[in-house]
């Protein structure tokens, strides 16, 4: 609460699946969903939350053993295919974590640029975004773990009129 009062950042970068949306049971469940698909194992959910954060492409070969690489890319199709018909079901729901909408709320201040770098596709996350309702928190956004990209679009959103001071939520 007193840093929330008296912080001083410009720009406020989170990540989105695993810090602000607890999205690992939807993540784990499409995973598993592609490897069955493909008649390989499915990873365990442990095996999957330390990927959660990367790109798709990526976050699947390093669950996939060397053998198994050859796999790559149909798995990831069958990933997408899993998702989206999540996503499209009727009872979908991803959740803020408890406080997390409080927290930003707090930030959110006409001075602070609260953003996202995030694995996700813009699509994906403006999706998100509309089912969490998380207006305002989209100025940034960054894929394939590029967190270079939306450092310079938070540079460019301020100029060079002064400091910018950053704080990575992760």
């Amino acid at each position: 609460e007193p840093f929330m009062a008296a912080h001083r950042f410009k720009l406020i970068l989170f990540d989105f699946d695993g810090t602000l949306v607890d999205s690992q049971a939807n993540i784990h469940r499409c995973m598993a969903q592609a490897f069955e698909a493909e008649g390989l194992q499915a990873p365990t959910r442990a095996a999957v939350r330390r990927v959660v954060g990367l790109s798709l492409e990526l976050a699947i070969a390093r669950l996939l053993a060397e053998h198994e690489k050859r796999h790559l890319e149909v798995l990831a199709a069958h990933y997408r295919k899993a998702f989206f018909s999540l996503r499209n079901a009727a009872d979908y729901q991803e959740d803020l974590f408890p406080g997390a909408r409080e927290a930003l709320e707090r930030l959110d201040r006409p001075e602070v640029c609260l953003g996202i770098a995030t694995g996700k596709s813009l699509r994906g996350l403006r999706a998100a975004l509309d089912m969490i309702h998380g207006e305002g928190i989209e100025a940034v956004w960054s894929r394939h773990d590029a967190l270079a990209r939306a450092i310079w679009a938070g540079c460019e959103i301020w100029g060079q009129g002064g400091p910018l001071e950053l704080n990575v939520a992760d």
